[in-house]
């Protein structure tokens, strides 16, 4: 009898219990970089161990999430981990679904916007197949699994119950404080046990899809797919909803008409000035600026989503249509620009904060998906605009990490006249660490901030959750002391 599925369980049981000692009432720093390498290193490991390969582009994209959890030991910024975040389970879950996918490439951008997001819930009902997997052996004297299967069982079980006891008895818990210190309450129990159990669920179901699921798919027909096949009955599809090229032009001819006629007051208000602006509206070149760049952010998002509908839903792609696709980028290309140019005004009036930031770098990653629409959707060969997109936004969210968002927020709002101290003050130890080694800023504004980091509260620091700015920011605390 196969002893695989007994092997990836215990595998995936004690890679469970140790990735919940590391995240358990911690946040998020060294654990999850720490899980970043033991994960994929672990997953090469079993694969070649099984003689099991997984498709270049799982490992591809697997490699991808373990230098986004990485980086979590860098920063502190809880935006900048946010990004971070989205493209560590992009990422992960790309991986997930190309397991057995040798091309993965020519997708469309909504398989790895959706696709990915459905592998991780997926995991429950792969875990429930796992497990079935996993069965008793027939031979009496292997008594192994029956053995892990029970001490699974009873782990929690012993957890709660003898929570419970040493929670409702002074001796009991006077005992089993002379055999080990054990300040964990009832809740503390009940919470490691629910994070190791739902990350034993994640990683068995992970498992079975990396090693252990066969294909739907029949390798005359999918020579793309990798490892064992079964047999099925081909369904067939609905025919799918079509849309002509007279009303394809339509709706693009009246979204350029539309979109020409905004960019014409951009050139009116770029060379009119002030005047223009103040006579025309009654707003001052800032809130002016201040009072349009978040639409124009919807405008671009929903241009880009727009342009992708209508490509999937043409019946028949025609020279006119795609001269119309071309010049829609080209006007959206410019209301990015107006957004780009609104936010360098308002930041000079108001300062820089997280949320104005990442908003300007996710319209300059819509500025390069909408460039990578020419020659890809517009030039007819939609299967290439999918990946590169997905590797732009990668891109960006490295680039980001290497830019320090809050020490770029921090250098920002101070060299202004009037900086907001007590924003600056509030924000991660990203910022404080920029400020504290910026040997040009004023003593007195120094003080200041230094007075006002004391009204915030920050959270817990162990060893799980440190980053490299927390010791960087020690170093300098130490310094400053002597």
């Amino acid at each position: 009898m196969d002893n695989s599925p007994r092997k990836l369980f215990a595998v995936a049981t004690a890679t469970a219990l140790l990735t919940a000692a590391l995240f358990y009432r911690a946040g998020l720093g060294i654990n999850l970089a720490l899980t970043g390498v033991l994960l994929p290193t672990l997953i090469f490991a079993l694969q070649k161990k099984f003689d099991i390969k997984l498709s270049r582009p799982s490992q591809f994209f697997l490699g991808v999430a373990a230098i986004f959890a990485i980086l979590f030991a860098f920063r502190a910024a809880p935006g900048l981990q946010i990004a971070n975040g989205f493209a560590l389970i992009v990422a992960l879950g790309a991986s997930l679904a190309s397991a057995r996918s040798a091309s993965f490439a020519d997708k469309k951008l909504s398989h790895y916007l959706f696709q990915p997001f459905a592998q991780i819930p997926a995991t429950v009902p792969a875990f429930t197949k796992f497990i079935k997997l996993v069965r008793p052996p027939v031979k009496a004297e292997s008594r192994a699994l029956p053995v892990t299967v029970g001490a699974m069982i009873a782990t929690p079980l012993l957890m709660v119950f003898g929570g419970l006891f040493y929670s409702a008895d002074a001796l009991f818990r006077s005992r089993v404080n002379q055999i080990a210190t054990l300040d964990w309450n009832l809740i503390d129990t009940l919470g490691f046990s629910f994070l190791a159990v739902t990350l034993l669920v994640f990683l068995g179901g992970a498992f079975h899809r990396y090693f252990l699921q066969p294909t739907d798919y029949l390798k005359e027909t999918h020579p793309d797919f990798i490892g064992p096949t079964t047999l099925y009955t081909a369904k067939s599809k609905p025919t799918p909803l079509r849309l002509g090229h007279i009303e394809i032009s339509t709706v693009l001819s009246t979204l350029v008409f539309l979109f020409a006629a905004f960019i014409a007051t951009q050139f009116e208000a770029l060379f009119g000035g002030t005047k223009v602006i103040t006579a025309t509206t009654g707003l001052t070149v800032a809130e002016y600026a201040r009072s349009g760049f978040f639409q124009l952010v919807w405008v671009a998002a929903l241009s880009l989503i727009t342009i992708l509908s209508l490509h999937s839903l043409q019946s028949q792609a025609t020279t006119l249509n795609r001269w119309l696709s071309r010049s829609l980028v080209a006007l959206v290309g410019l209301v990015i620009a107006s957004a780009i140019f609104r936010m360098s005004v308002y930041t000079q009036a108001f300062g820089l904060t997280e949320l104005r930031l990442y908003t300007t770098v996710f319209m300059v990653w819509l500025a390069i998906a909408f460039a990578w629409l020419i020659p890809t959707i517009t030039a007819n060969r939609p299967q290439k605009f999918g990946f590169g997109t997905l590797i732009a936004g990668f891109s960006v969210i490295a680039l980001l990490n290497a830019a320090n968002p809050e020490a770029l927020i921090t250098r920002t709002n101070l060299a202004s006249a009037n900086p907001d101290l007590d924003y600056i003050a509030s924000l991660s130890p990203d910022a404080e660490l920029a400020w504290r080694t910026d040997q040009s800023l004023p003593p007195l504004t120094r003080k200041s901030l230094s007075d006002r980091e004391l009204q915030y509260d920050e959270p817990t620091i162990d060893w799980r959750n440190q980053t490299l700015t927390h010791y960087l920011l020690k170093n300098q605390s130490q310094k400053a002391v002597k």
